[in-house]
């Protein structure tokens, strides 16, 4: 429910269609927020690494300026049309694309 955004009155209907018992909303409440700690913290010790690792490999190529930092190209791209989180929210605009 987690990875699909989906709260728990999301997860009763569900289980409720396959004729299983739910979690009290409590406990899908604070195994939320712990699964949501712990992809937070493994999801940045990744990320760090992965930029750990670019770091060595723009060293490797020579990839350097001239204070000595690594220069890492970054490619980003993002897109928001409409979330419903509590809310209903629809933005005027959305794409941001950023190449260096």
């Amino acid at each position: 429910m987690l990875l699909t955004v989906q709260g728990f009155s999301q997860l009763r209907d569900i289980t409720a269609n396959l004729e299983m018992s739910c979690m009290a909303k409590e406990t899908c409440q604070n195994s939320h927020k712990y699964l949501s700690t712990v992809i937070k913290e493994v999801s940045w010790e990744k990320m760090q690494a992965a930029g750990e690792e670019e770091a060595d490999v723009a060293i490797q190529a020579g990839e350097v300026d001239d204070d000595g930092i690594t220069v890492i190209a970054v490619v980003t791209d993002g897109a928001w049309s409409r979330r419903s989180h509590g809310t209903n929210y629809n933005v005027l605009s959305g794409v941001v694309i950023r190449h260096f």
